[in-house]
């Protein structure tokens, strides 16, 4: 099972995701995050392990520069479609479950990267398409098996979401839908921690991503203390005068 979701800033752009994998019944921890620090992208997989390792390899060693977004996303097309197909008829081929030709028809890649000094998150499904996400389209965008989790999370901060949001605002609300998220799937454990996190920003020497720690502790750190801070806040909240009930409240017999 797998959840991706990407976050628009004032400042730039944040991935996040949990940490399983798997291949078949076989579940483990891996990676589904990747910053490709010279050419100033990020990007987010979904589906079996083999797909994510097949399409990892094909990213960060495409050239993912682009003076304007048709052109950009074109050369995700380009590179994502002829893996995903290749990938669909090989376990196709191997006579796999339905269940598993149906994950790797499922995979989703999502990729953080500017164009000119405006950032994009660009979702690529398995059939060629690109859908594109600016802020002043919406800040949110989140793939995978898991997916509805991230966004019912997301729904209850849209508040926060709206408006000015500065980077590290971003990755603790990354963070706290993750974690939300991960808590949610409880015994299933379809999700698992640890949290992974990257980001992509301009400089004045163009844009750089940067691949985060595992749990980035001074995120999760901040997080903590926002959930901490709303349970406090909640608690002083007491109901009015007039919803106390006094000691002859119950009806008559």
């Amino acid at each position: 099972m797998t959840l991706v979701l990407g976050l628009i800033s004032d400042e730039g752009l944040v991935l996040a995701s949990d940490s399983q994998v798997s291949q078949g019944i076989t579940k483990s921890t891996g990676r589904k995050l990747w910053a490709v620090p010279g050419a100033g992208f990020a990007f987010g997989l979904s589906g079996p392990a083999s797909t994510i390792e097949l399409l990892s390899d094909a990213l960060t060693s495409g050239e993912l520069t682009a003076s304007d977004l048709p052109s950009l996303r074109r050369i995700i097309t380009a590179i994502v479609h002829p893996v995903l197909r290749e990938e669909y008829e090989r376990v196709r081929s191997m006579v796999a479950s339905e269940s598993e030709v149906l994950r790797v028809a499922g995979a989703g890649t999502l990729i953080a990267a500017y164009v000119g000094t405006r950032p994009y998150l660009l979702e690529a499904d398995p059939y060629g398409s690109v859908t594109t996400t600016a802020r002043e389209r919406g800040s949110f965008v989140a793939i995978g098996s898991e997916r509805l989790l991230a966004e019912y999370a997301a729904t209850a901060y849209s508040r926060m979401r709206s408006g000015s949001l500065s980077l590290h605002q971003a990755k603790m609300l990354a963070f706290r839908i993750l974690q939300d998220a991960i808590e949610t799937s409880g015994p299933r454990a379809s999700l698992s921690r640890p949290v992974q996190m990257v980001t992509v920003s301009r400089t004045t020497e163009g844009p750089s991503a940067l691949q985060l720690a595992d749990d980035e502790p001074e995120t999760r750190e901040a997080v903590v203390n926002w959930v901490e801070m709303e349970a406090s806040r909640f608690k002083e909240h007491a109901p009015p005068p007039e919803w106390e009930l006094g000691p002859d409240w119950r009806p008559s017999p």
